[in-house]
């Protein structure tokens, strides 16, 4: 079973999918071609410590090396490597070649001799694999001195051009490989029920629960194509057993959600609140300073109205009065009201005038 004190990082998870033997069995005898695979006897295969990456790619590749005997009683290495990029690296097999070479010289200096390594490529980028399988192809010779230049053959799985049904035969083989080859692709979300409910059966193994918590921690720390709440939602609809323990991360990310949900909610709400107050603030408003604006346009209409009245009935008075003077029809009080201020004060300078010229 994958050992979880190697866990620590998203590429040492890729190779604890495989140091479980049962697995690397199933994977090397689906996936290396049939001939190749009926020379080794997969029952012997165990896994070695040894790890040949260079410590600055390590962010790129990750590695297990398995020994197995061949059906001639010789020795066979499997060099499994993980390539950990978006898309193929064209000098993968160039790579590939100085590690089989250190693997040459570890054995050399611990008094073994050479055998044959197979080096296996585990590629689940966004992309398929487009780039060269032999060290060859990255060399551009004219055909005669193609003799002279290393060559090595790399055999790649890759997951991308794979269809879901011909990933494996195994059934806990396929659904790791499965959840594999959609981690990096935004499809992962569609196929994640999926993965959870086949991840189920594996309850009923021994080591089934530290099996599937792998599985959980992979996707909380290896992938950012599913949320914490849909994978929570998963595990609770699909895979039902509480005593499997939600990854850490996962409680974390759904907390993180949470409280950010809540600060979303607020500043919305904030927004919202302003902009409700704005409007019911505004209808208020008009609707108080329309009654106060009549209460004060009728105060001082009332009192323009009698201060114009009063002004309107002593010129109205001093007519009248002029009028008598002049013993002329006195103008009724109706009559003169009708006109405006200005019109009785120019009526009532003419008949100042004309009493000035009588007593002149």
């Amino acid at each position: 079973m994958p050992d979880p004190a190697i866990w620590g990082s998203t590429t040492d998870m890729h190779a604890a999918f495989f140091s479980d033997l049962a697995l690397a069995r199933h994977l090397f005898a689906e996936h290396l071609p049939p001939s190749v695979a009926a020379e080794i006897d997969l029952e012997s295969l165990q896994p070695t410590r040894d790890s040949f990456v260079d410590a600055e790619l390590r962010a790129s590749y990750s590695d297990l090396v398995f020994t197995a005997r061949l059906r001639g009683s010789a020795e066979a290495l499997i060099y499994l490597i993980f390539e950990h990029k978006s898309g193929p690296d064209p000098a993968t097999p160039f790579q590939l070649l100085r590690y089989v070479v250190r693997i040459w010289e570890s054995r050399l200096r611990e008094g073994k001799d050479l055998c044959c390594v197979i080096p296996f490529v585990f590629h689940h980028g966004r992309t398929g694999w487009t780039a060269g399988r032999q060290v060859s192809d990255l060399v551009n010779v004219p055909e005669p001195l193609k003799r002279y230049v290393p060559n090595m053959e790399l055999q790649i799985l890759d997951l991308h051009v794979q269809s879901d049904e011909q990933l494996a035969r195994d059934l806990q083989l396929r659904t790791n490989l499965l959840l594999l080859k959609y981690a990096q692709r935004p499809e992962l979300a569609e196929h994640l029920p999926t993965i959870c409910r086949q991840m189920a059966g594996w309850l009923s193994e021994p080591d089934g629960r530290s099996r599937i918590e792998a599985a959980l921690n992979y996707i909380a720390n290896g992938t950012d194509q599913v949320s914490a709440a849909q994978l929570s939602t998963a595990i609770e609809n699909e895979i039902r057993d509480r005593s499997i323990q939600m990854p850490t991360i996962v409680q974390q990310r759904f907390l993180e959600g949470v409280e950010e949900g809540k600060q979303q909610g607020l500043e919305e709400g904030k927004t919202i609140g302003l902009t409700q107050g704005i409007q019911q603030g505004l209808t208020q408003g008009i609707q108080q300073g329309l009654t106060q604006g009549i209460q004060q346009g009728l105060s001082q209409g009332i009192q323009q109205g009698l201060s114009q009245g009063l002004s309107q009935g002593q010129w109205i008075g001093q007519i009248q009065t002029l009028q008598e003077l002049l013993g002329q029809p006195v103008s009724p009080s109706a009559e003169l009201t009708a006109r405006s201020i200005a019109e009785l004060t120019e009526l009532a300078g003419a008949l100042k005038a004309a009493v000035q010229g009588k007593k002149s």
